[in-house]
């Protein structure tokens, strides 16, 4: 998903594996504000907050990157798409199988470095999530964001 803050938007339709097709709409500017703002005032932006990465090597993962005024921070994670499958959970070292034990049990044994991580993620896709209305009308120009290297 890209959010400006003019309100336009564009995400795609497929939230967990991203990619075409993408959809667009214009929100309350203020919305996308309010996110920010209330992401610098959680200091999301201070970069030795939490570590801003956790994923292994040849991984596929996801990737934020926020942007507010001259400050932005990029957090990524293999996380979601590892657990979509029932059987595993991402932990601190790895992917590891659950063996018949209950996600959050191994979650909540895991370091306390990895659940902070864990909790600011879920912060972040819900809050950016949320910005995205029912319904969207297609788009297929090309994206050009400049995303910091």
């Amino acid at each position: 998903m890209a959010a400006w803050l003019d309100g336009r938007l564009i995400w795609s339709h497929d939230q967990t594996k991203g990619g075409a097709p993408f959809l667009t709409a214009q929100i309350d500017p203020a919305k996308i504000l309010a996110v920010l703002d209330r992401f610098e005032k959680e200091d999301v932006f201070k970069k030795d907050k939490v570590r801003r990465s956790w994923f292994g090597p040849d991984s596929s993962f996801h990737s934020v990157w926020l942007k507010s005024g001259v400050r932005h921070v990029q957090v990524r994670t293999w996380h979601e798409l590892f657990e979509a499958n029932p059987n595993l959970v991402a932990v601190n070292g790895g992917i590891t199988a659950l063996n018949g034990r209950k996600r959050e049990d191994v979650i909540q044994s895991d370091t306390k470095e990895f659940q902070t991580f864990r909790k600011l993620w879920t912060d972040i896709r819900t809050s950016t999530s949320a910005l995205i209305p029912k319904a969207g009308k297609p788009f297929a120009d090309p994206l050009k964001l400049n995303l910091p290297r």
